[in-house]
């Protein structure tokens, strides 16, 4: 087998199957000496692939720019159907397997993703991406394949399957087998993540309800299920429809040329030439790839890039081509379209890159269900003129489609598509209904013999039977018919004899009409061949009243606007509050989805929770839960009926739950948000079964009995903030143009929020603002009694080596700090009142940046360190108060305004700091010194009650213990320890030795996470790696050799990074402290613990 590795460019590598000689063939040769001795069989279906030119998907940035993917990892949401709707909507303007590449790489953070197509014919897989086709029983694929279910592989190169050519060493990969509904295998999908993000179970549960999406829609993607009647192609006598059927499609499809193509024996070929009208020998070029692939179709954006091109048979022009294989009984036949938009008069319309320029899934689905009309058309005519042939209806068929597509006024657009239906079908009368707003009745706009409109129930008549089964109903007597109403006959006096109803569907898979065709004019009943076209005809009507709709949207929109208009202007109004504003804002939103409730949850600073702060319309039934979960989780999220069943089943369920989860329950598969592409091919799908899916006639319903849905939309400041969450319910399905415009209403109200509080502080000061949510009037002057809203009720975990800080975000911290000094008693001793203190720590905290490590939260783990280090020794009883209270506040400032970057950085750049304090501790001065500015604002001042002595006495110890923090005097400070403590144990009535053992503490404390429970010291090593990453990343953009090899994004390695520096650096500190202090033994094992869990990390590597 020929192949290359993932890594390596794909173009650049053939198949071993090579193609084959083209033979020399006479120059013509008439249509009947083909082979004729083939049974009919039913067309072969069509597998659809993208382009082998284009390279193997990996992460976002490396993969090839195309308009469809622009941000699309910002708008991707969190929904598994909605991200299924994503990836089918990619393939508008782009092949299926780019599609589903590209699509399942963003979702899932891929290294890289390649979509393999099954041949069941030849037995093998091929991959568009890779330019590669293998055996079945080939690599780790095969076990995929044999097993017929999902693979976790964490390290492919260690299984027995293994192959270089197709599988990668080490990226852990999830082998997707995608079957049909009867567990038949049409495809594999490959996924590969970096080596240090393998796939969760959470990830496992989200593909298989992937692969339960693409099985329910494979009958779209993979199917065909349409069957040909036909015998041979030799048996028409009417050739010249097929000049009619060419011209026809390369109007409709907007191409250069239409060839149809047919292979009689191995290496002989005959193309279709209008002049002669018969079928001409010639050498096919690229179009035989398509006879090679059997039952594979083939997409080129490019024709020149791909393989079996041959300039002198295929052209210099560099564009794009469609091949679609098809049979017709046992011959092998292509219909090959060149060339799209080729008469474009756009300046770069001759850019084989120009989104424009090259087919679309959409187009392979179109022509790919025509062909059956077309061939039906070509075998079945048998002389029959053309004006009353089947032909000549396919010809009216793309006639309409391209008339209706230019038509966006409702008004004008229900007639057109009644006038071309009775054309189409030869009928005297047709009527379109239209599924009202509130989906309780059907409506005509436009009825021949009638006039004015009429308007039944929904589930009367036998339209009323379409638009609530989803069947199409062929009525041959209409009065023998129950379901017929004959009144409109008595008031009109039209005879209705036969009846053809055929719903039509939107982009959401709701019914929104009707056709109904009233008696051909022949007099004959309705055929299969009425029903086929019929079905195709509603495709085109249902493409066009979304268009129109969706334009009348447009509109909607812009009122809306300006409506938007309308409300800044309020929030800019004086005399306007924010709960008015907010009122209108959701009263707004509610409108947009025909909501029953509108609510805005506000978050309490004080205790994390959220509350019911606005409400319009019917109370709230199932409380906060499912805001609870947007509060968690940051993101927008629509509780589909299912979901909300699952989360309100019990009482108190929700406590700990986490939203992933619903990814991996078996929720129910009627609801689903259906992609306008797939709605079009379930109905353009020319088979004899005329029903839609359940979801289709759950959705039909009164709205008063249809399920509620639930969208919640987080409400974020510009810092990424959280506030609260809009909250909607509605009983109507919700779509992607839907969480747009809610996702708008959200962010106005965010704005207003934001804006309302910005007035505050500009009045009050930020401070103080914050200080009133916490602290009453009362409480402000206390000293030693902690406000009501900062107590903590249990503080033992405070005082623990498990202490996770990341779970007392926002004013969580505040509330250790304040535990940890009262629990000292250091506010009494000290004379400073909550205000003060409160004061400090907000301005303090202000001062750390929104880096991922050397930030604020890590100033509080490091002083909750300390105060757990203090307490297993009992230092609190030799250390004095004022020591104690030096090293607390040297905890909590020693990293202010860290911007980052390490010392070696600032100096080796030349940054500001690095130029002010060179050659000597750069950052730790500057923390120093934003900490004395801080300290000596007035309403900060917490030493106010310190005499001079004292003053200069404490500023001298917390300098000095920042400055220790310096990681370049680490060394220097252990051999002086060690040495010291060679001599014998610390004196703790000394001084000096009391500052030692503090220096000890706050040392250890800052790099505390090597001595947490691995768990937490795992996480905080990832941050830490994000930080050094962060300043390689600079360094290697302004063309500097990277400080230290750990700043390598691109090669570092973890675990052996920690074992050295656990190895070198914080075993040899921690050993000291606990040579010191023996209490401290305990942190010196749970190093040694964490060191061998890296060592161990090591050797599987090996």
């Amino acid at each position: 087998m020929s192949g290359g590795h993932y890594g390596m460019d794909p173009r650049f590598k053939m198949n071993t199957n090579e193609m084959r000689s083209i033979s020399q063939m006479p120059n013509t040769r008439p249509l009947s000496s083909l082979n004729q001795t083939r049974p009919t069989t039913a067309l072969i279906r069509t597998i659809r692939v993208g382009t082998t030119g284009s390279s193997l998907s990996r992460r976002a940035s490396a993969r090839p720019t195309t308009p469809a993917l622009d941000n699309i990892k910002n708008k991707m949401p969190a929904n598994v159907h909605l991200q299924f709707d994503y990836i089918i909507t990619l393939t508008k303007s782009m092949p299926l397997n780019e599609a589903i590449e590209n699509g399942l790489s963003s979702i899932f953070n891929a290294e890289f993703c390649c979509f393999w197509f099954f041949d069941p014919i030849n037995k093998k897989f091929y991959s568009p991406t890779k330019n590669l086709t293998i055996d079945s029983n080939t690599s780790i694929l095969s076990q995929a394949f044999e097993k017929n279910e999902l693979l976790n592989i964490s390290k492919p190169v260690a299984s027995p399957f293994y192959d270089k050519f197709v599988d990668s060493e080490f990226l852990p990969t999830l082998y997707i087998p995608i079957t049909r509904p009867d567990k038949e295998i049409v495809a594999l999908i490959q996924l590969a993540r970096h080596v240090s993000h393998k796939f969760t179970p959470i990830d496992v549960n989200n593909i298989q309800q992937f692969m339960l999406k693409f099985t329910n829609y494979s009958h779209f993607l993979f199917d065909d299920n349409f069957d040909s009647s036909s015998n041979d192609i030799a048996l028409s006598k009417s050739k010249t429809i097929i000049p009619v059927i060419i011209e026809q499609l390369e109007k409709h499809f907007k191409c250069r040329s239409v060839e149809l193509w047919v292979n009689d024996d191995e290496d002989s070929y005959a193309k279709y030439d209008i002049a002669s009208n018969t079928y001409i020998s010639a050498q096919p070029g690229i179009v035989k790839r398509g006879f090679e692939s059997g039952s594979i179709s083939l997409n080129f954006r490019n024709i020149t890039g791909a393989r079996g091109y041959f300039k002198e048979i295929d052209g210099e022009k560099a564009e794009s081509i469609l091949i679609v294989p098809y049979k017709i009984g046992d011959l092998p036949c292509v219909i090959c379209l060149r060339g799209k938009n080729y008469y474009s008069n756009s300046a770069d319309s001759n850019s084989p890159n120009n989104s424009a320029n090259y087919f679309t899934y959409a187009d392979e689905i179109q022509i790919t269900h025509l062909t059956p009309l077309i061939v039906k058309c070509i075998v079945s005519e048998n002389g029959n003129a053309p004006e009353n042939s089947l032909a000549s209806r396919l010809k009216a068929l793309l006639e309409v489609a391209e008339i209706l597509s230019g038509v966006l006024d409702i008004d004008v657009l229900v007639p057109t598509i009644m006038e071309r239906a009775c054309s189409l079908l030869h009928t005297q009368r047709c009527s379109l209904f239209l599924v009202d707003s509130k989906r309780t009745k059907l409506r005509t706009t436009f009825q021949s013999g009638l006039d004015k409109a009429i308007s039944i129930p929904i589930n009367q008549g036998i339209a009323g039977h379409s638009a609530t089964t989803g069947n199409i109903v062929n009525v041959e007597d209409a009065y023998t018919d129950p379901r017929f109403n004959q009144n409109v006959d008595s008031k009109t006096g039209f005879k209705t004899k036969t009846i053809l109803s055929v719903p039509i569907f939107n982009n959401r898979g709701e019914i929104v009409g009707v056709t109904e065709m009233i008696n051909r004019e022949d007099g004959e009943k309705f055929d299969d061949e009425d029903i086929q076209m019929m079905k195709a005809f509603n495709i085109f009507c249902g493409i066009s009243l979304d268009n129109a709709r969706l334009y009348q949207a447009s509109i909607d929109l812009t009122r809306q606007l300006h409506g938007f208009a309308d409300m800044a202007n309020q929030l800019n109004s004086q005399n306007n509050t924010i709960r008015n504003i907010l009122e209108g804002i959701i009263q707004n939103a509610k409108g947009v989805v025909s909501g029953t409730r509108a609510t805005i949850f506000m978050k309490n600073e004080a205790d994390n929770n959220l509350f019911n702060y606005l409400t319009i319309g019917e109370r709230i039934t199932h409380g906060m839960v499912f805001s609870n979960i947007v509060m968690k989780n940051k993101t927008h999220r629509i509780f589909s009926p299912q979901e909300i069943a699952l989360l309100t089943m019990s009482p108190g369920s929700n406590e700990d739950f986490n939203s992933d989860d619903l990814h991996g329950q078996p929720l129910d598969k009627n609801y689903t948000t259906s992609s306008g592409l797939a709605r079009i091919a379930n109905t353009l799908n020319i088979s004899s079964d005329s029903n839609v899916s359940t979801a289709d006639i759950n959705f039909m319903r009164n709205p008063i009995d249809m399920p509620e849905t639930i969208c919640c939309f987080p409400l974020i400041k510009v810092d990424q903030t959280f506030m609260g969450v809009l909250e909607i319910s509605c009983k109507r399905r919700i779509i992607p143009e839907d969480i747009k415009l809610l996702d708008c209403f959200a962010a106005f109200a965010s704005v207003s929020l934001e804006k309302s509080e910005l007035q505050s502080i500009a009045t009050l000061g930020r401070a103080e603002v914050e200080l009133k949510k916490f602290i009453s009037q009362t409480e402000r002057t206390q000293v030693g009694i902690i406000p009501a809203k900062l107590k903590i009720a249990r503080t033992e975990s405070l005082y623990k080596i498990d202490f996770d800080a990341a779970q007392w975000e926002g004013i969580g911290y505040f509330r250790v700090l304040w535990a940890i000094f009262d629990t000292f008693k250091l506010f009494r001793e000290f004379k400073i009142a909550n205000q003060t203190f409160f004061k400090f720590l907000d301005a303090i905290s202000n001062t750390y940046n929104k880096v991922p490590y050397h930030n604020w939260r890590h100033a509080v783990d490091v002083t909750q360190f300390v105060t757990y280090q203090v307490k297993i020794t009992k230092l609190d009883l030799k250390l004095t108060k004022f020591e104690l209270f030096a090293l607390l506040i040297s905890a909590i400032c020693h990293d202010a305004n860290h911007d980052g970057f390490t010392n070696v950085f600032n100096e080796k750049a030349e940054t500001p700091l690095g130029i002010l304090f060179k050659n000597q501790s750069v950052m730790e001065t500057h923390h120093c010194t934003i900490t004395i500015n801080v300290i000596s604002k007035e309403e900060n001042n917490i030493f106010e009650s310190l005499d001079t002595s004292k003053l200069k006495e404490i500023w001298n110890l917390i300098i000095n213990l920042i400055l220790t923090t310096d990681m370049a005097r680490h060394h220097t400070f252990l051999t002086d320890t060690n040495q010291l403590l060679e001599k014998g144990p610390l004196d703790m009535k000394l001084p000096e030795h009391r500052f030692v053992t503090m220096q000890l503490l706050l040392k250890c404390a800052d790099i505390s996470n090597v001595s947490r429970p691995f768990e937490l010291a795992d996480k905080w090593c990832d941050v830490l790696c994000e930080e050094f990453f962060r300043q390689g990343d600079l360094e290697k953009t302004s063309g500097m050799e990277y400080t230290s090899p750990l700043n390598d994004r691109e090669h570092l390695d973890k675990p052996k990074s920690q074992i050295g520096f656990y190895t070198f650096v914080c075993l040899p500190l921690y050993q000291c402290a606990a040579k010191a202090l023996p209490p401290l033994q305990v942190n010196v094992e749970q190093v040694e613990a964490n060191l061998a869990v890296w060592k161990a990390e090591t050797e599987k590597k090996k």
